[in-house]
This record gives C-alpha cells, sequence and structure tokens, in this order.
C-alpha cells in the first residue's frame, strides 16, 4: 500500500462535471482521510490518452458516452461507445492499474464488450455508490 503522504492520482475520461465531483467524493471514502485523491479530468479521448502516456496513475475511471472522439471531419467532436471501448483497450495495454468504466449508454452486449475491452469494475448509470466503493477498496487494496 502507498504510503498516506502519497496522492492517489486518478485519470477519469468525463465531460460532465458534477460526474467527476461524485467519483472523486467515493474515491476519497476509500483511500480514507490520510491519503489526498488528485483527480484529474480530460473530456477528450487523445487528451486521456496523452496523459495516461506520460504520467502515472492509480486508476482510471472512463464514462463511455461522456468521452469526446475525432468525428467523420476535421475538427468534429463525437461521443462514441465504440470508440470509448478502444479508449479503454488501449489504456488496459499501457497499465495494470484499475480502470472502472461506467455508462449512461445503453445496448445488450455492453458489458460483454466491457469485460473485452479490460476494464475491472463496471457500472450502467445511474449506478449504487456504496457499491462502487466497496468494489474500488478491493481492487485498491485499501480494506480493512
Amino acid at each position: 500500500m502507498e504510503s498516506a503522504k502519497t496522492p492517489l492520482k486518478v485519470l477519469m475520461g468525463n465531460i460532465e462535471p458534477v460526474l467527476g465531483e461524485i467519483v472523486s467524493e467515493l474515491v476519497g471514502q476509500v483511500v480514507g482521510v490520510g491519503r489526498h485523491v488528485q483527480l484529474v479530468v480530460e473530456g477528450d479521448a487523445d487528451a486521456v490518452r496523452a496523459r495516461a502516456s506520460r504520467e502515472h496513475f492509480d486508476l482510471f475511471v472512463v464514462v463511455l458516452n461522456n468521452v469526446l472522439h475525432q468525428g467523420e471531419s476535421a475538427g468534429e467532436r463525437v461521443v462514441s461507445l465504440d470508440k470509448s471501448l478502444w479508449l479503454v483497450a488501449e489504456l488496459r495495454a499501457q497499465t495494470a492499474a484499475p480502470i472502472v468504466v461506467l455508462s449512461g449508454g445503453w445496448r445488450n452486449s455492453l458489458e460483454h464488450e466491457v469485460e473485452q475491452a479490460g476494464a475491472d469494475i463496471f457500472f450502467r448509470l445511474p449506478f449504487e455508490p456504496e457499491k462502487l466503493v466497496e468494489l474500488l477498496a478491493l481492487r485498491l487494496g485499501e480494506t480493512d
């Protein structure tokens, strides 16, 4: 387990500020008062990739339907579940850190696709905060 003084660095792919605040609060509950959570939020998939390649993060959170990707035309940014799943797979190829995926998008195969992409935890939005805290504690080794 990390030193109590070392912040837990979290990279979140998300364009919804309120959801970022909620996730930061829940991760803070997991690590407790002795450890600070440093949340970095990027709404653009290219920015997530760049940060992940040059910085160490202890946890990744990707909100599939809240990450912007390159569209068909130059300068166009779009939301795409498929491109966000590819982003999760790219992150998994780079790191062994836990990856949490949240999604407000719906399709029957989504849970299986998220698992295949390499995510450790998946919740459809809205989610039960207590369950996320419980699963994060197990993945981050922050249990009593």
